[in-house]
């Protein structure tokens, strides 16, 4: 988890005020509601981007798949930071809260494969567009808060 948290300060999180969701015969509303949201489209990157990785050979290819990435982060990273500046209680793992917990351990588990899938990446490093992809990617992360 501590490496969800990582991501999240490396690749950011979460979220706004609560919004409310109808259940049964009335409205309720879900504290962290924005943090789900936010959570889930990071974890569905995370892991269309270890699916395609898994899947490639040849570095202009790596290279395409990281651009991709670098992008969907890029649309992220002030998402996550404002979640996490809401909700401080993310940052630790003692203070998660239940009803994300599972998510977390979602995007914990995708986190892990995501630094297996970043090592074809490092593999290409000497491709002048698999260098390129990664400063990029390695830039629009640094805006992690």
């Amino acid at each position: 988890m501590k490496r969800t948290i990582s991501l999240f300060l490396l690749a950011g999180f979460l979220f706004a005020n609560g919004v409310p969701s109808f259940a049964g015969n009335g409205i309720t509303e879900d504290k962290y509601e924005d943090a789900k949201s936010i959570l889930t489209d990071l974890a569905v990157s995370i892991e269309t981007f270890v699916e395609n990785m898994n899947h490639v050979d040849q570095p202009k290819d790596v290279a395409k798949i990281l651009d991709t990435f670098a992008e969907d982060m890029k649309g992220l990273v002030p998402k996550i930071n404002e979640v996490r500046e809401k909700y401080p209680e993310l940052d630790d793992e003692d203070t998660h809260p239940e009803e994300l917990k599972p998510l977390m351990q979602r995007v914990d588990k995708d986190f892990q494969e995501l630094m297996k899938s970043y090592a074809r990446v490092n593999a290409n490093l000497s491709d002048p567009a698999v260098k390129e992809a990664d400063t990029k990617f390695k830039d629009v992360m640094s805006a992690l808060g």
